[in-house]
């Protein structure tokens, strides 16, 4: 079974009031939450089942119909410490999706059928996003490298230089059965990554001791909501179709 997991434990502060009663995964765009849009691309991507890793208003969450699963750490923790509540209560493959993103069916589809143990999406035209987002897009961008067997030879770290940047993380991968056991290792051995490690890092520190993890480019438009500026980008690109959500609802029907 192909669960999806959302981590969606933090306030989103930066959306300012739009949070106040909700967290950010709550946040509408094109009429419905994000978590909803998620959930429809992870079931009609191929997940047959979604649950969410909430901490801030997670009694929301709850009640618009998500199975969840609590992370007490939400508070001072990270994205690390909600993976490692979705790692202690799931035992199989697992897709894995931040909270903030809106993304195609199609890029779910190609992450499950990838058979590397973990498998990252990432967006080649990352260029044209940024710049909608940044005044100056490198101000935020993380390199980005692909090798020639496909798998990411670096990712993470700041550059000056756009052809550092061959694409960019979009938050959104799949562990396979041995991905998520280097990701559970790591985490043994470094129980401080919970709370102090970012995603990125995690990844860097597994390709450094020389894990093969696939690079899949998105399918399809996607972007990151981390702030009012972000959610307007995201208004306008479903606006002129850049953005076309769609999927499966909760009940598995056509949406």
């Amino acid at each position: 079974m192909m669960q999806a997991v959302i981590l969606a434990a933090g306030r989103g502060s930066r959306l300012g009031s739009m949070t106040d009663a909700a967290p950010k995964g709550m946040v509408e765009v094109a009429g419905k939450p994000i978590l909803d849009w998620q959930r429809r691309a992870l079931l009609a991507g191929g997940a047959e089942a979604v649950t969410v890793v909430t901490g801030y208003r997670g009694e929301v969450v709850a009640d618009y119909g998500f199975g969840t699963i609590i992370n007490d750490d939400w508070s001072f923790g990270n994205m690390l410490s909600s993976l490692d509540c979705a790692l202690r209560t799931f035992s199989g493959p697992l897709i894995v999706s931040y909270a903030d993103i809106l993304y195609n069916p199609a890029t779910v589809r190609d992450l499950i059928v990838s058979d590397s143990p973990l498998a990252v999406a990432y967006d080649r035209d990352w260029l044209s996003l940024w710049q909608r987002r940044f005044d100056d897009p490198l101000s935020d961008a993380e390199t980005f490298r692909l090798g020639t067997d496909g798998n990411i030879a670096e990712i993470g770290g700041k550059t000056v230089n756009v052809a550092d940047i061959e694409g960019q993380f979009m938050g959104l991968m799949k562990l396979g059965l041995e991905g998520r056991k280097w990701i559970e290792n790591l985490l043994a051995v470094r129980p401080e990554a919970r709370l102090g490690m970012d995603t990125t890092t995690l990844l860097s520190t597994l390709i450094t001791e020389g894990k093969p993890i696939r690079g899949i480019p998105a399918t399809g438009g996607w972007c990151e909501i981390d702030d009012l500026a972000d959610w307007e980008v995201a208004e306008a690109l479903v606006a002129e179709g850049r953005l076309v959500l769609t999927g499966r609802g909760a009940e598995g029907g056509a949406q």
